[in-house]
């Protein structure tokens, strides 16, 4: 049984309503299994949390598929290439 005091729960039930009171907002936990968490996770930018894991995704291609990194990299100067040419067209 609920005490009968103030507090938000006692008086929702009291009032008759179904409905539970907004959870407590929590910080999420600045390490994960013994490893620290970086800032720019914690941080909520999602902008930045965006560039992040791109940059993270392209060191690790990089390490792991040497072979799909080179296609990557000779891709992307083919882009830029094109890019310069319209930029000079204009």
């Amino acid at each position: 049984m609920f005490k009968r005091d103030s507090s938000s729960l006692y008086l929702l039930i009291k009032r008759g309503r179904h409905e539970l009171p907004a959870p407590a907002n929590t910080q999420r936990a600045r390490d994960f299994r013994g490893v620290e968490v970086p800032p720019v996770l914690v941080s909520g930018n999602h902008g930045n949390i965006d560039k992040w894991r791109l940059e993270e995704s392209k060191k690790i291609t990089k390490d792991r598929r040497p072979d799909l990194w080179d296609k990557y990299q000779a891709s992307h100067r083919e882009d830029n290439k094109k890019k310069r040419r319209t930029r000079k067209a204009d």
